[in-house]
């Protein structure tokens, strides 16, 4: 494609390569890699659902009529991609007579508090796609404000699973209810791999976990256990062909108001180890979209633009993206009572 702005795909690639290099500090899904990253061109995403019918052949005698196959149906769905932008303006006062904290004896300067912003910058962009992502692995992808952008037991057509564990009963046999969990994963994995089942728990649901009556002897057998070989029992606890974790999450919304992850006396199983399951989509941007039209995406774009007059420098970033869960029939949403 022709650069129809002499030097402002130089300054975008330039910009987004700065940005996108300041390490990743927030989120346990990004440490993990639950998510594959794929670049697309478009701003939306056609998922097809395959409703592939797998039964057995029954045998039958040489030479006999074979059996009518029974073809799949195709159900076809268009998502659009979350866009995510962010400005900062750094203006030349706001670093006349400052004294650079690092140092403490030379003058701040306007390329340390750009390095600085985009720093800030990219950890709010790293925590809002954790935050999307999570929003995934519940099958409902929610603004900061709590409003539903996506809901992919919706755009699939599936029932989301709730399983109920009485935590507050001593008797409760909470083994079953585990049982529960992994075999409703498995049997909604629809031809895809897994190699584990994890639950990401609220403090509440994991402090009811461990302290359960029946469990609690287990929980402290595979303490003491890590700790003779030197392990880390805060990546998690396996009970019941289950890895529970606490993941205590939060993040502000726009107004200040904290955000928990995930919701108190709730848990969030799925299957690890897939293929084909959970994939985020970097769609194009809309910084210097002359160029940049019909072009795989990626994480993030940035662009600074400085003002004619050289009073200030505008930073321009955004982020455009689609975490999705293909078989939303996969996740269970855990709550204790």
């Amino acid at each position: 494609m022709p650069n129809l702005l002499p030097g402002s795909q130089f300054r975008l690639a330039q910009d987004t390569r700065a940005i996108n290099s300041i390490p990743n500090k927030y989120g346990r899904i990004n440490e993990y890699g639950l998510f594959r990253g794929t670049g697309i061109p478009t701003t939306s995403v056609r998922i097809a659902k395959n409703n592939g019918v797998l039964s057995i052949i029954p045998a039958a005698p040489r030479g006999a009529n074979p059996y009518l196959n029974e073809n799949e149906t195709r159900d076809v769905r268009i998502l659009p991609l979350l866009h995510y932008p962010i400005m900062d303006r750094i203006h030349g006062e706001d670093v006349q007579n400052v004294v650079d904290w690092t140092t403490g004896t030379t003058m701040d300067t306007i390329t340390d508090k750009v390095a600085r912003s985009m720093m800030n910058i990219r950890n709010k962009h790293a925590i809002t796609k954790e935050w999307s992502c999570m929003g995934a692995l519940k099958g409902l992808i929610i603004n900061d404000d709590l409003t539903t952008l996506i809901d992919l037991y919706t755009e699939f057509g599936v029932t989301k699973k709730t399983v109920t564990i009485p935590l507050s009963v001593s008797t409760t046999d909470v083994r079953s209810f585990c049982m529960e969990i992994v075999r409703h994963i498995e049997d909604n994995l629809m031809g895809d791999v897994s190699n584990d089942v994890e639950c990401w728990c609220s403090s509440e649901f994991f402090d009811a976990l461990i302290g359960h009556k029946v469990v609690k002897e287990t929980y402290l057998n595979y303490v003491e256990g890590q700790e003779r070989v030197g392990g880390d029992v805060r990546k998690g606890f396996r009970y019941g062909g289950i890895l529970f974790s606490e993941y205590r999450a939060v993040a502000s919304d726009r107004s200040g108001t904290p955000r928990k992850f995930i919701t108190a006396n709730y848990g969030h199983a799925f299957p690890m180890g897939t293929s084909d399951t959970f994939e985020i989509f970097y769609g194009p941007p809309v910084l210097n979209s002359l160029n940049q039209a019909n072009v795989n995406g990626q994480e993030m774009f940035a662009l600074q633009t400085p003002d004619p007059k050289g009073r200030y420098v505008e930073l321009d970033t955004e982020m455009n993206i689609l975490p999705i869960c293909r078989r939303p029939g996969v996740l269970v949403e855990v709550l204790k009572s």
